[in-house]
């Protein structure tokens, strides 16, 4: 437009103006969050297995360009993170697994730790009798844990001997 100015009494020319925004997409800074559930496998050979799960969430929003504020969209929608079970030890059982877990983009999600525990064994030492066509003369039980070594004391019948040069555990 045009102004002609007059001799006195000119008035001030009053123009609005507004921030100017701008589209902030996924991939911008802020505009996306990682929730992770850390689940540590501990097995019984001492090492760990990081089994941990994620879910990813982003947002799209505007920026104030005057500013430089954001103006945030709501997180993307919850997600859910898979049970997880305990890889099978023979011999061996886990202490918990995993539930099905539904999460936001703000949770906070407390550590999974699985433990192993060695389950109950029993070894039954039977005694026989090589003279008498191998007829079992006494029962000695040994209970333990898996892979746990324990001392066997071989313990004959009354008037009974065991026979040298076997290869007996613990001999």
């Amino acid at each position: 437009g045009k102004v002609t100015f007059k001799a006195n009494g000119n008035e001030p020319i009053i123009v609005k103006v507004q921030h100017k925004k701008v589209s902030v997409k996924v991939g911008e800074k802020g505009t996306q969050n990682v929730v992770t559930r850390k689940i540590t496998v501990h097995m019984p050979d001492g090492t760990t297995k990081d089994a941990s799960q994620t879910a990813t969430f982003t947002r799209t929003g505007t920026k104030d360009l005057v500013t430089g504020t954001p103006t945030w969209n709501a997180w993307s929608p919850a997600q859910k993170l898979d049970a997880y079970t305990a890889p099978k030890v023979d011999g061996y059982t886990a202490d918990k697994s995993a539930e099905k877990l539904t999460v936001n983009a703000n949770d906070k999600i407390a550590p999974v730790d699985i433990y192993y525990t060695a389950n109950d064994q029993k070894v039954m030492i039977k005694y026989v009798d090589v003279d008498d066509n191998n007829k079992e003369v006494k029962r000695q039980s040994l209970d333990g844990v898996t892979d746990q070594t324990v001392d066997v004391n071989y313990e004959a019948p009354a008037n009974y001997e065991l026979v040298a040069g076997q290869n007996l555990p613990g001999k």
